[in-house]
């Protein structure tokens, strides 16, 4: 996350009024924002003093022509993000891209995961948008760890006509001459009607409160879990010793001491549990990769890149978490176990 900011490239981020919360976390992914600004928003922002650099995007999403049923994540820029983007200023030619001339419709830049999908290069031609016109790939970007890396650059005016969003843009980035002044210089963006700012540092924190909230609202949903299992391992170990009571009095009649029945129901419940959470987390890993497959389909805003990190510390707390509900699952049959006497157990039923 903190690299998706640092490539974002700008100081501060003009977009439509909203919830900010939605706000940052679509426009650091590179995503699509429910609401515009009108296109003059990007000039008024550019005649502001302090204004160093500043560039519009439009983003949406087309009808793929290379991959049938699957969608294109196409976004319009301007001018300007070659001075503000690590990963653009490296590009050679990127006035052919931005002219105003016709031929200018002819040219692309692709991220590295689309061009490698698309198996181009630079120097390729592909075809693209409603009417399958052919453009020339000008450039691929170095991998960013965001959503980048599957966007399909074009020219802003190319993005609006096919999104007939003609002079509107998704949101504006900034970049200061001094940072110092920063507070002013967001005091007369925000004059502009219906336009909020968001900093890096807002953005950062903004994303890092969201998070916070879908880490507690994942160990609420990860507790109402452990106890569902805790109850439904109690159920099974009381059935096990339950259906065992007979074998267990035969012991107890031929000299085995409670404490020796509760080492043996407890060896057998460990190893059980042991092989249920190994069996747990093999799974985990065969399935991670057909998790990380669907999430993008599912929310299209989500980073690139891996979404599950699972380190030894992780396995070896989860371990220790199923070994620790195990032993405690025991408690109420060893009770029960205990209880038995074999003079009670033959009077009662005979064996």
């Amino acid at each position: 996350m903190s690299q998706s900011i640092q490539n974002f490239g700008a100081h501060l981020i003009a977009m439509p009024k909203g919830c900010p919360y939605e706000a940052s976390s679509v426009i650091l992914q590179g995503g699509i924002l429910p609401k515009q600004l009108p296109q003059d928003t990007l000039q008024k922002i550019q005649n502001l003093p302090n204004v160093q650099y500043a560039y519009a995007t439009l983003s949406g999403m087309i009808p793929s022509v290379q991959k049938k049923g699957e969608l294109d994540r196409i976004t319009g820029i301007t001018k300007g993000i070659e001075h503000m983007k690590n990963s653009w200023r490296d590009i050679s030619n990127t006035d052919m891209f931005f002219s105003d001339e016709k031929n200018s419709n002819k040219y692309l830049i692709l991220g590295s995961e689309k061009a490698e999908v698309l198996k181009v290069s630079a120097g390729d031609t592909i075809q693209l948008g409603p009417e399958h016109s052919s453009f020339i790939v000008l450039a691929v970007l170095p991998p960013s760890e965001n959503q980048e890396d599957t966007s399909i650059f074009v020219s802003l005016p190319i993005a609006q006509e096919w999104f007939r969003q003609d002079g509107w843009v998704s949101s504006v980035s900034v970049t200061l001459e001094d940072i110092s002044k920063a507070e002013e210089t967001i005091i007369a963006i925000e004059s502009i009607e219906d336009v909020q700012v968001l900093t890096m540092n807002e953005l950062l924190q903004m994303v890092l409160e969201y998070i916070d909230m879908l880490q507690w609202l994942i160990v609420g949903i990860l507790l109402i879990a452990m106890m569902a299992s805790f109850l439904q391992i109690v159920n099974t170990i009381t059935i096990s010793v339950t259906d065992q009571i007979r074998e267990i009095v035969v012991l107890k009649a031929f000299g085995a001491t409670n404490t020796q029945m509760s080492l043996w129901i407890l060896f057998q419940s460990l190893l059980l549990g042991f092989l249920g959470v190994l069996l747990g987390i093999a799974l985990t890993f065969l399935f991670i990769p057909v998790y990380e497959l669907m999430i993008p389909y599912l929310i299209p805003t989500i980073t690139t890149g891996s979404i599950f990190l699972l380190s030894g510390l992780d396995i070896s707390f989860t371990i220790g978490i199923t070994l620790l509900m195990t032993v405690l699952a025991c408690i109420h049959p060893l009770f029960i176990m205990m209880k038995q006497s074999p003079s009670t157990a033959f009077a009662r039923k005979p064996l």
